[in-house]
């Protein structure tokens, strides 16, 4: 598709083009953040003088930095280790081939050369922060949403604007505002509580996750239950921050 904006041929299957953004400046060069697609009837001399569409245009485009570096990093590993590079095609084909699901251990059991050989159970580990550095939290207003008397927060209720002074990209769902329940407020961190979210911890001999504090600190949420407890009564076994055993 041509991806100036103003461009009326987009659903006559133009001739594309590669145009270079920055040619009004004199940056001609060819890396990624310099080229964008554009159709014949747009992509003329004539527009790249001043005063034509393309002369002064700044397009945003997406940044190709993170694909640059694992690409970099892809060759430096199999040149290091001797390994061989495969691609995406070729673990899908083969896992649909012996009736295998796709998932992150099951595409590493097929690159290794694995078929239908015994397995062991995968351990999956995420990486939790240790310091959370975000010193003011908003808690957002509540609602009573009128189509299923339920609660609900501002944001799930919100106009479907995204980006002010733009066009609607969603449906408008504060019509269904009934009775505010409570007013959306901000919170300013003063300190830092001895238990954080993912902290392990046991309480009433069962153990559990934390998922955070409340009344500065008295009471501690915990997941799978429905109402905090005092913290007083929570003991904690091993602290969340790294890499953690999901």
């Amino acid at each position: 598709m041509c991806q100036h904006p103003h461009c009326k041929n987009k659903a006559s299957n133009p001739i594309l083009q590669v145009h270079h953004i920055g040619y009004w400046k004199g940056e001609r060069s060819d890396r990624p953040g310099n080229l964008i697609t554009l159709c014949d009837k747009c992509h003329t001399p004539a527009n790249h003088q001043p005063g034509g569409i393309l002369y002064g245009w700044k397009p945003k485009v997406k940044s190709f930095r993170p694909e640059t570096f694992m690409s970099i990093v892809r060759w430096r590993l199999t040149h290091l280790l001797g390994a061989t590079a495969t691609f995406g095609y070729v673990t899908k084909h083969i896992r649909i081939q012996h009736g295998i699901e796709k998932s992150h251990a099951n595409d590493a059991f097929v690159i290794a050369g694995g078929t239908t050989q015994s397995r062991v159970e995968p351990i999956q580990m995420e990486q939790v922060r240790r310091n959370n550095r975000s010193l003011e939290k908003f808690y957002d207003a509540k609602y009573i949403d009128i189509r299923t008397g339920q609660k609900a927060t501002g944001q799930t209720l919100f106009c479907g604007r995204r980006t002010r002074n733009r066009e609607v990209v969603g449906k408008n769902l504060r019509k269904y505002r009934g009775e505010k329940l409570s007013k959306g407020r901000r919170s300013i961190r003063m300190v830092r509580y001895p238990l954080q979210p993912k902290d392990s911890v046991r309480f009433e001999g069962c153990l559990y996750l934390v998922k955070g504090v409340q009344n500065k600190g008295a009471y501690v949420k915990l997941e799978g239950r429905n109402k905090p407890v005092k913290t007083s009564g929570v003991e904690i076994i091993q602290y969340g921050k790294g890499f953690r055993i999901i």
